[in-house]
């Protein structure tokens, strides 16, 4: 134990007043589900669809059953989102996403990547 540590540990032992400026934690509180809670605003973008590998439709209901306080919708040039989705067929990602506007940018190419984003909320933060 380091000489701080052993002093913090002393001055614990032996401060004997009460806190008077603590409160007790309400528990009933605590365990209460947020409702005015916003959702989560996710855009969707998809590729043209030239050369699919995978069902992208299906790949999005997935993510909306995983995520359902997520607010998912077709993304729009003019509003701002919190993750935009870039559900793309192949590797070529070349959904045209320049009209839309997002705090991170999330590619999808297959469906192994909407499993990483679905844990971590999109991962690439737009520029």
């Amino acid at each position: 134990m380091t000489a701080p540590d052993a002093k913090r540990k002393a001055d614990m032992a032996t401060d004997t007043e009460p806190m008077t400026d603590a409160k007790p934690m309400d528990m009933t509180t605590a365990r209460e589900p947020v409702t005015d809670a916003k959702p989560v605003a996710i855009g969707v973008k998809f590729c043209g669809g030239c050369n699919p590998r995978y069902d992208r439709g299906a790949l999005l209901r997935k993510i909306r059953d995983a995520q359902p306080d997520w607010s998912i919708d077709i993304a729009e040039p003019g509003t701002v989102y919190k993750h935009l989705l870039v559900i793309c067929g192949c590797t070529s990602a070349c959904a045209d996403i320049s009209d839309l506007t997002a705090e991170r940018i999330c590619m999808i190419t297959a469906p192994e990547d909407a499993a990483a984003i679905i844990r971590s909320e999109c991962g690439e933060t737009a520029e």
